[in-house]
């Protein structure tokens, strides 16, 4: 089955924000789907402190840099609202919203199902790692939110949302995860990291407002 091979936000009509994991590596004027529709990418710039790493990262190093992508697009995208990023000061206890098309399971199979359906799940933010990180379980029923799940393969530079007055918020970028807690990826117990958009806005900023 063909499988998804990353996911984006639209922050600006013409910034997409991303994981710099999966955005590194592509090529100039590669196309992307935007609301359905081919869109053409002009530039990639990944956050520096993932630019400038020598070496894939352990996982302790990964604890010190950013996991972000800013692709800007040739033309603006006018037929959808962007999503703003958020900025507060702590995420901890809140329920953000996953949304993703990558592989699909349950907290007892984990992700077995390739379909590219786009499909959501919530979880509550357990943590902030160094400031750069959003750490989420995934609990099983007894302790989990209405729609508990986290992200799954495919379904890297996904957007975590946090609802604020009314409004979604682009507070996390899906990243990496750890299952050593876990049977096995993507069931109970897994931990599931999203680079904190919040510790990165002077730099979102600057590149965006180009």
């Amino acid at each position: 089955p063909q499988e998804a091979k990353g996911v984006g936000t639209l922050v600006t009509p013409w910034h997409v924000l991303t994981a710099a994991h999966s955005a590194h590596k592509l090529p100039a004027h590669h196309h992307i789907l935007v609301a359905g529709r081919a869109r053409q990418i002009a530039r990639v710039t990944l956050h520096p402190s993932w630019a400038t790493r020598t070496a894939r990262p352990s996982r302790d190093a990964i604890h010190n840099l950013a996991d972000l992508a800013v692709l800007e697009l040739t033309e603006p995208v006018m037929d959808i609202t962007p999503l703003e990023p958020y900025g507060g000061e702590s995420e901890t206890g809140e329920v953000a919203t996953f949304v993703g098309r990558g592989r699909f399971g349950d907290g007892e199979t984990g992700p077995r199902v390739a379909d590219l359906t786009w499909r959501a799940a919530t979880n509550r933010v357990e943590a902030m790692v160094h400031d750069q990180w959003l750490l989420f379980r995934f609990d099983e029923p007894a302790c989990a939110t209405d729609l508990e799940g986290v992200g799954g393969t495919g379904d890297s530079g996904g957007p975590a949302l946090l609802r604020c007055d009314g409004a979604y918020l682009v507070a996390g970028i899906a990243s990496w995860e750890d299952s050593t807690l876990a049977p096995e990826r993507g069931r109970y117990g897994t931990l599931k990291y999203y680079a904190r958009v919040a510790s990165a806005t002077t730099w979102l900023r600057e590149v965006t407002k180009a």
